[in-house]
């Protein structure tokens, strides 16, 4: 007779179980019942290996049975769908302990070892609908090597994200799913893509369900699981839906919603596979919302690539094509101008520049005036949003003047230092200073730091700008190198002063050190250092965060 229960906690496994022998005639009829029970569900369904299955109270006995097959590892989930609260207690036998999977969040689940007897209780069914997922590999369904997918009830770590918003469409995004990888090109065949490159073909992906209504539905109060989640009806309605690689390599799920109401706040969640839950984020459409260009014709949703105006693209397209020319110009793959950044990292953070200042991303007027730093060290960032008057001529000067004003968003000034640290100074590249009006064309302070983010270099006790390094004194520092004079010191971390001397192998070796510390505006967050010369290894750090 079995002597043991098992209580087991839906996040737990088999080696975390916490067991209670029974000693009262109480537990011990109530082992005689399950093991009754047992007895009869050798005739009741028996639940087949890998899949997921979907009961109703109202079809099935109370208390209901089910077989389960042998394994050395199975898993069993369970979840309830019924949007109310519920009184289903799950039971397990794997031939020799007893366990109950417990519910959190409206789901739970077991893995251990199997025998032929094993079977799985259900009482207190009542009229609510549940599923059961059984697996012993991990996988309902087989997608690309890229994606782990277990076989249980759970809820993600991995978050939606939201895009952006008018005042009735959204974009949001799945969790990521894949992560494309490419190989940088080599010498001497060192080839970037074209200016018009297309997206690869997207990778094998699990099945993803959006399912979002206004915070005001309180979705976050029902059992967060999939079934559960997917019987509430959206507010608004999906137009479009297709995979999208980001710029950081990741491939999600998009979605291009529409119908939504203005100025309301909404709540969102990603299915995956009918068992994973993603979420909830939280998004708020605009009140009102205004753009410098009109809709795009039919039957097109949203622009493109394929409906932008050629008067628009056609101009971008030639500066992608423009500057991979200049950039080739370089030894690339066969010369050094950085050890950490190479010719492909350039062109790739060129274009996400070109494109940032190039479309506007378009908001509406903050309520409340921002609030700019009057002292002390800490940057307070700037307002980021940029009215754009009736009649004036747009940033892009190849975007229409229109007769309405709107809000832009600007870039933040951290896409152009992207470019900056990553494209060799022949280039000729440079970024305005937040002391010398960078708040006029980028968004300051939000993920740059420093007080002004200008790093300055001092030459024979003559203090010098980063941008001035880049344009005039090469030759200057090529020679104090050699007097070991040269001293580079970052303002937004007052306590770094890098001294910079001839290295044992040559001035040439210290010279492109030094101009790829030059490029490193502003300096990143953390840098508390001292390089100091030294005469066995050329340099030595003598501290660092």
């Amino acid at each position: 007779m079995l002597n043991t229960i098992r209580i087991l906690h839906p996040r737990n496994r088999l080696n975390t179980r916490l067991a209670m022998r029974i000693l009262t005639p109480l537990q011990t009829s109530f082992l005689c019942l399950f093991s009754a029970c047992v007895v009869l569900a050798q005739a009741q369904q028996s639940l087949p290996l890998n899949s997921l299955s979907t009961f109703s109270g109202s079809s099935i006995s109370n208390p209901a049975t089910f077989g389960l097959p042998a394994s050395s590892s199975l898993t069993v989930s369970v979840a309830i769908c019924s949007s109310q609260a519920s009184s289903e207690r799950f039971f397990l036998t794997n031939g020799s302990d007893v366990f109950e999977i417990q519910l959190e969040s409206g789901f739970g689940s077991w893995t251990g070892p199997s025998s032929n007897n094993a079977s799985l209780l259900v009482e207190s069914v009542g009229q609510s609908t549940f599923e059961v997922a059984v697996s012993d590999n991990g996988a309902l369904i087989p997608h690309s090597t890229l994606v782990v997918i277990h076989t249980v009830h759970e809820i993600l770590d991995a978050l939606p994200l939201f895009g952006d918003s008018s005042a009735n469409q959204a974009i949001l995004f799945s969790p990521p799913f894949a992560f494309e990888t490419t190989m940088d090109p080599t010498y001497p065949n060192y080839t970037l893509p074209s200016a018009n490159s297309s997206l690869p073909e997207a990778p094998s992906s699990p099945t993803f369900d959006l399912v979002f209504a206004p915070s005001s539905a309180q979705l976050t109060s029902l059992p967060q699981t999939g079934c559960s989640l997917a019987n509430m009806s959206s507010a608004g309605s999906v137009e479009l839906n297709d995979a999208w690689l980001r710029g950081s390599g990741e491939w999600r799920s998009q979605w291009f919603v529409g119908g939504l109401s203005p100025g309301t706040n909404y709540t969102a969640y990603v299915i995956q596979d009918q068992v994973k839950v993603s979420g909830p984020i939280y998004f708020v459409t605009k009140s009102s919302y205004a753009v410098p260009l009109l809709p795009p014709q039919s039957p097109a949703l949203a622009y493109d690539a394929t409906s932008l105006p050629t008067n628009i693209s056609d101009p971008l397209l030639q500066y992608m094509t423009n500057f991979t020319t200049m950039l080739l110009t370089f030894g690339c793959g066969r010369d050094l101008y950085s050890p950490l950044q190479t010719c492909s990292d350039c062109q790739r953070e060129y274009r996400s520049w070109l494109c940032s200042v190039s479309f506007p991303r378009c908001s509406e007027p903050f309520p409340t005036p921002s609030e700019s730093s009057s002292g002390g060290n800490a940057q307070a960032p700037f307002s980021a949003l940029q009215p754009q008057p009736s009649g004036v001529s747009p940033r892009n000067p190849f975007f229409p003047v229109v007769n309405y004003t709107y809000t832009s968003l600007l870039p933040c000034l951290e896409v152009c230092h992207a470019v900056d640290r990553a494209c060799p100074y022949f280039l000729g590249i440079s970024c305005p200073v937040p002391q010398f009006n960078a708040d006029a064309s980028y968004g300051v302070g939000f993920i740059d730091s420093g007080d002004s983010g200008v790093a300055w270099l001092k030459i024979d006790g003559v203090t010098y700008g980063v941008m001035e390094i880049k344009k005039s004194l090469l030759g200057v520092i090529v020679q104090s190198i050699a007097r070991k004079s040269v001293m580079l010191v970052d303002h937004s971390a007052p306590d770094c002063e890098i001294y910079i001397g001839a290295l044992p192998s040559g001035e040439v070796m210290a010279f492109v050190l030094l101009v790829h510390l030059s490029s490193l505006v502003p300096w990143s967050e953390g840098w508390r250092c001292n390089l100091r010369p030294d005469q066995r290894s050329g340099f030595r750090m003598l501290g660092a965060a």
